[in-house]
Formats: C-alpha cells, structure tokens, sequence
C-alpha cells in the first residue's frame, strides 16, 4: 500500500476545539515563550529522536506526569523509531498525510502513548471510504489481527465489515482463522444482501481445508443468523442437505429444524426476541439480488454466490461507490412469514 491519508489533527488531549484554533495557539505561544526547540530526548533502540517536553506532554499521557525538560528516556515499548517520529510529526503538524502502510503502527503507537487525539484521528482516516480501499482496509485488519494488540482488530472490524463480500472474494479470507472468521460472521456491522451469503461465506472457508477445519463446524454456525433467512430458503436447504459433506449436514440440520421451530412460533403470535439484522445493502452488479426489497423469492444457490464473488474480484475498486445501503429495517422474518 502506498497511497497517504489525512490523519485529522484536533489539538491536545482534553481540547475541545481543533489545533489550528484556541488550543494550538496556546501551544505555540508556550513554545514561543520559554521552549524554544527540541529539549527532551527519546531514544528507541540505537536510535536518538529530539523532542519537545511541551508537545510530547500536551498529546501523550505516557509522559504528561514525568517527562521533564533536559530528560532523555528510553522507551522500553516495542515500536519503531520511524513510527515516534510520524506520531511526532502528527503532534506539530496540522493534518499530516500518512501512508498506508504505516497506519496500523500509528494506531499502536496511539494507544501505547495514552494519545487519544492520534487514535481517534487515525480511525476517522480509516473509515473514510474515499481514503482506503477495501483492500487497503482488510490488509489493515490482518496486520492488526497480527499484532495480538487486545481489541486493535476490533476497531478496525467495523470499516472491513462494510467491504465483507469483497474479503469473501479474496484468499485473505479463507487464510483466517477460526476465531477471527467467527468475528466477522458475528458482527452487526455486517453489510450483505442476505444472510444466505454469510451461511455460504463460513461454507466456503471450512471447504478451503475441510478435514482441518471440520472441528470449527459447530463454533461457526453459532455466527449464522439462520432466523434472517426466509422461510423459503430454510426450507429449501432443508431438502439440499445432501449437498453438504455429512458433518456439516448433520449440524446444519439442527439449526434448520430450531429455525422452523421459531418462526412458526412467530407466525403464531409468540413474544419472541427477532434477531438483530445486518447491515442490508444492494449491488447492481449482483446477478441474483437486483430487487431493492430485501429477500425477495430468488433462491440464491452456492454456485451462484460463487459466481457473484468472481465478479467482485475483476470489480473490487468500485464496489463501495456502487452498492445501495438500505435504510434501517427490523428482522425481516415477519414480513415473509406473513406475505
């Protein structure tokens, strides 16, 4: 990746006002004043970086209660020298470009420094659809899943969720693991247009190494919102199990049979909780999805999701632009039991 994006610079921790206002006038009036250059030092491995004591005081509560001027302090986190600078650069600098590829150690450094304006500046530039490409965004996401920084991946999920079919469409996604697949099939922030395709998302990651994953069967399954499916659908999968390799069957069975038993309950009138939707979302590209209104009667075969991620693959850098987010519903499930 090497494309740069705008990491918003709002001024000092517990400002209000953006940096180019109040806040950073006071900054640069004490700088003026009585600290006139660099006067701390930082030293990351073999490597000296001159600072500040102001700005690195002003933005960091890593060192807003110890560092003093003339001190010089090792840090004894794991980061790179040239990630402090950029995080330096950021601080004195009004909306600093960032490069791609150097987002996620930025994050870390934000989060590692106690520099909340830096963390939440680096997640708006990540969620700005016009700053990253899916690809750009579900790379970030790995990295960050590689960086076994607790709940870094989970800032980030939301931004990967809304290019979801697009991770489907890639290796990326069938080289996740277990854990972090079942992140992905369970989160809200989900866009698809059924949730036939996150059923056949978690097939076609456990077919990728079925005798190794066959194990995970049972754990995956627990993401699948069967209960969004529409009857038509359920029932249909309920008479195809013999497409499935027989463990996969055997539990897909289950959760059929538990489904049916649902909504008829709710067809009947019973008090039950209606599970919570995904993000719904049209493309017009999409070969068996092409009504606006969520699950019409199109029965969506594996075969054909397959086919729809071949398209993704030649179309990926349009698909944010082109696709439809549709307003807010409630579970379908009413609306096709009783149409």
């Amino acid at each position: 990746m090497d494309s740069k994006s705008k990491v918003t610079n709002d001024g000092p921790e517990g400002s209000d006002v953006p940096c180019s206002q109040k806040c950073k006038s006071l900054l640069v009036e004490k700088l003026g004043k009585n600290l006139l250059g660099d006067n701390v030092q930082i030293i990351i491995g073999e490597t000296i970086l001159r600072c500040n004591q102001t700005v690195l005081v002003a933005y960091c509560e890593y060192f807003a209660k110890t560092l003093m001027i003339g001190d010089s302090v090792r840090l004894s986190m794991s980061m790179a020298p040239s990630t402090f600078e950029l995080a330096y650069t950021w601080m004195i600098n009004k909306d600093p470009l960032c490069p791609s590829d150097e987002i996620v150690p930025l994050l870390v450094a934000g989060l590692t420094l106690g520099s909340s304006r830096l963390s939440k500046g680096i997640l708006e530039a990540f969620n700005d659809l016009h700053s990253f490409s899916a690809k750009e965004a579900y790379c970030c996401y790995r990295e960050a899943l590689e960086t076994n920084v607790a709940g870094l991946a989970q800032l980030l999920l939301p931004r990967v969720c809304r290019s979801f079919l697009v991770l489907v469409a890639s290796s990326v996604f069938r080289k996740l693991d277990a854990k972090h697949v079942y992140e992905l099939l369970s989160s809200n922030h989900l866009a698809v247009q059924s949730e036939i395709e996150v059923f056949y998302a978690a097939i076609i990651w456990l077919y990728d190494d079925y005798p190794n994953r066959k194990k995970h069967i049972k754990y995956l399954l627990r993401a699948i919102r069967f209960n969004l499916l529409p009857c038509y659908l359920v029932l249909h999968w309920g008479e195809n199990l013999e497409e499935l390799n027989y463990e996969l069957a055997q539990e897909v069975r289950v959760c059929l049979t538990k489904t049916m038993l649902f909504q008829i309950e709710v067809y009947a009138g019973a008090d039950r909780d209606l599970p919570l939707p995904r993000i719904w979302i049209t493309d017009p590209i999409c070969p068996y999805h092409k009504d606006v209104e969520l699950d019409q009667y199109i029965r969506i075969s594996l075969k054909d999701f397959l086919c729809y991620l071949k398209l993704l693959q030649t179309s990926e850098s349009t698909f944010l632009s082109r696709i439809q987010i549709l307003p807010h519903k409630k579970s379908p499930v009413k609306k096709i039991l009783f149409n």
